[in-house]
Formats: structure tokens, sequence, C-alpha cells
């Protein structure tokens, strides 16, 4: 299904599964916190404190675990692209 109502359902379960703000329970297995991205930005560090230390609930690496399961992380999406784990997250 496509449209606004899948992209209400889809948001509705990462809303659903999503933790308060907190150290991220994927930073074991996470491809970006352990440093195995195709290519690591140069502020990786300063992003892993904002999004898997402190506040995974806008991170969308977490949005997509959360989501698809972490055996779905991919090793170009970083923190930040929101936009990416959303699409990634509609095509299931």
């Amino acid at each position: 299904m496509n449209g606004p109502f899948s992209d209400i359902l889809v948001l509705t379960k990462i809303l659903q599964k999503v933790e308060t703000m907190g150290e991220c329970e994927y930073m074991g297995v996470c491809p970006f916190f352990n440093n195995k991205m195709n290519a690591m930005p140069a502020n990786a560090e300063e992003l892993k404190n904002n999004y898997c230390k402190t506040n995974n609930l806008h991170c969308a690496l977490y949005m997509i675990a959360s989501s698809l399961g972490a055996e779905k992380f991919p090793l170009d999406v970083l923190p930040t692209e929101k936009d990416k784990a959303y699409a990634i997250i509609a095509q299931g």
C-alpha cells in the first residue's frame, strides 16, 4: 500500500517501538557506532554522542532497526538521514 495512509502506518509503527531518550539498544551491532559504515563522517564522534549515547529517538538507523530488525542496517545511512530511513522502511 502506498500513499499518505501507508506513511502514517509506518510512522505509527516506529513511534510504537521507539523508546524515550537514552543510550541506544543497538549500539553493539550498529554499523555506524562500530565504525563499519562505507564512509564515516568527520563528525562521527559528535553524532555518536548526540544520537547513540543520548537521544536515539531521532536516529535514522535506530528507526530502521526498530522497524525492520537489526539485520536490515544499511551501510550508507547516517543517523541524521531520516528521509532515507523513511524510504527504506516504506519499502520494507
